[in-house]
């Protein structure tokens, strides 16, 4: 959880394939520090490369809810 409310969790599991980008970990992390709002995180998922593909839990302090 970050000084802004917004809290993530990460669900680690499924296909196993491998692609160019950062690990899910550093991503949540560099999100959690650069992010203030619910909006630019989803933004930053979008647009960030990410390795392996994992489920990502993203709840905002105004429990606002959003699909893929």
């Amino acid at each position: 959880m970050n000084d802004a409310g917004l809290a993530v969790s990460l669900a680690v599991g499924g296909r196993i394939v491998h692609g160019p980008g950062f690990a899910m970990l550093l991503v949540l992390r560099y999100l959690l520090e650069t992010c203030r709002t619910f909006d630019e995180t989803v933004g930053g998922l979008r647009t960030l490369p990410v390795a392996i593909p994992q489920n990502v839990t993203l709840v905002p302090e105004a429990g606002v809810v959003a699909g893929p």
